[in-house]
C-alpha cells in the first residue's frame, strides 16, 4: 500500500515569521511596561518640573504614542 501524503508547502517567509512576532511582542510589551512604570514617578516629575500633572502628563502621553507609531 501506498500513502499518499500532502505535499508541503514552504512559508513564503522562510519560516521566520513568528520570531518576528515573537519580537515585536516582547519589545511591544517592554516598552509599554515602562510607560507604564513613570506612573511611579509622575509626583517626582511634577516636583522636579514645578509644573503642573497636566503640563506633566505629556511626557507620558508622548511615550505612548510613539510606541503606538512603532
Amino acid at each position: 500500500e501506498e500513502e499518499q501524503s500532502s505535499p508541503q508547502m514552504a512559508a513564503p517567509d522562510g519560516g521566520w515569521g513568528w520570531v518576528v512576532v515573537g519580537s515585536l511582542f516582547f519589545s511591544s510589551a517592554l516598552v509599554f511596561g515602562l510607560i507604564r512604570s513613570l506612573g511611579v514617578f509622575f509626583v517626582e516629575f511634577v516636583q522636579y518640573f514645578g509644573e503642573s500633572a497636566q503640563a506633566v502628563s505629556w511626557i507620558t502621553s508622548i511615550g505612548l504614542g510613539m510606541q503606538q507609531l512603532l
